[in-house]
């Protein structure tokens, strides 16, 4: 890979590296052009100290750099944008790769980054073409406008709160970003994806990494529930011609199934959707996209997440077994008497 492929304004020359993962670093630096200078700090105080000196155009640092001892959805948030705004103390439109290895906390990173500017999360299970694409998006943007000042939001105060999610393939890093990106507003968001790939869990996710994670979380089942209490629950009708949501909803809304839901209800959720001024936030779930009425499933279209299958997850696979392992067994067997791991063989 090329990062130094243009003369225009928007080239990047001099990458800053924080990691302390020797195959991680071998990795983005073999990606560089030997007329690229990359430089390594091996913490995150270092970094920042090294970002004032050595002024890299671009910033990639590994996840495990934020994470608290004690990781939680606000914490964790707290701290990346904290760090992340050390890190742009001398260039405000710094654009800044963070390096996910798809565990627990690395995730809870992934997630708090979702909604700042110029902040885009990579892995080493992207592949040096997706790098590629990411480096060359960046230039991109350099060469059409500088960077907007970044837009960072207080931490959300509140109970610990967890994200059920582990991976690090393209398309988890993408859901992740995404879910970070969507707790910060307030529009109504389409999951889609198949039985078991967790819609509930991202639905879970939004509220709980949300400024208000204390508000209520209604969940309601379109299969489970008659069409006539789900719009009981869902409208008022006071109005004749006029359709809102139910005052007495606060927080988040979700509906799962909502493939199943009658035209009815879909075309009056559509009238919601378009609105755009609700206090609520709506969530829907499907397995099908395609079956939701067209007039509800365009406008969401912008602001949807997809879920992959299991089975196109290559490596998370791994990540996953592992730590369901060490989840289930790492309070019963002493640490040192058994190794708590899956051989090649069983993998």
């Amino acid at each position: 890979m090329n990062l130094t492929t243009s003369l225009a304004d928007g080239r990047l020359r001099r990458l800053l590296v924080i990691d302390q993962d020797a195959h991680a670093i071998a990795w983005l630096r073999g990606v560089c052009e030997s007329d690229g200078e990359v430089r390594v700090a091996a913490s995150l105080t270092t970094g920042i100290e090294l970002t004032a000196a050595f002024r890299p155009d671009a910033i990639v640092i590994a996840a495990s750099m934020f994470e608290p001892k004690q990781a939680t959805a606000s914490t964790t948030r707290t701290i990346v944008e904290q760090a992340i705004s050390s890190l742009r103390n001398t260039h405000r439109s710094l654009p800044v790769l963070v390096r996910c290895t798809g565990n627990h906390k690395s995730m809870l990173v992934a997630m708090s980054v979702g909604g700042l500017e110029g902040v885009e999360v990579i892995s080493i299970a992207l592949g040096e073409a997706r790098l590629r694409q990411q480096i060359a998006m960046i230039e991109r943007q350099r060469q059409r406008q500088r960077y907007p000042r970044v837009q960072v939001s207080p931490a959300p105060a509140g109970a610990e709160r967890r994200l059920p999610l582990l991976g690090s393939c393209p398309t988890m890093l993408d859901a992740l970003k995404s879910i970070g990106t969507m707790s910060r507003v307030r529009h109504p968001v389409l999951i889609a994806g198949e039985a078991g790939t967790g819609k509930r869990s991202v639905a879970r996710s939004i509220h709980d990494a949300s400024d208000e994670p204390s508000d209520s979380f209604c969940l309601i089942d379109a299969v489970a529930t008659e069409p006539s209490a789900t719009e009981a629950i869902l409208f008022a009708t006071s109005e004749p011609g006029k359709i809102s949501l139910n005052e007495k909803l606060a927080g988040t809304v979700v509906i799962a199934h909502a493939e199943f839901l009658t035209t009815r209800l879909q075309a009056m959720l559509a009238s919601i959707v378009r609105a755009g001024d609700s206090m609520v936030r709506v969530i829907l779930t499907t397995a099908s996209p395609a079956l939701l009425w067209p007039d509800l499933r365009y406008p969401l279209q912008g602001d949807s997440i997809s879920l992959p299958p299991l089975r196109s997850r290559g490596d998370d696979i791994d990540i996953l077994i592992n730590h369901f392992v060490e989840e289930t067994l790492g309070a019963s067997i002493d640490a040192g008497s058994v190794q708590r791991s899956v051989t090649p063989a069983a993998m």
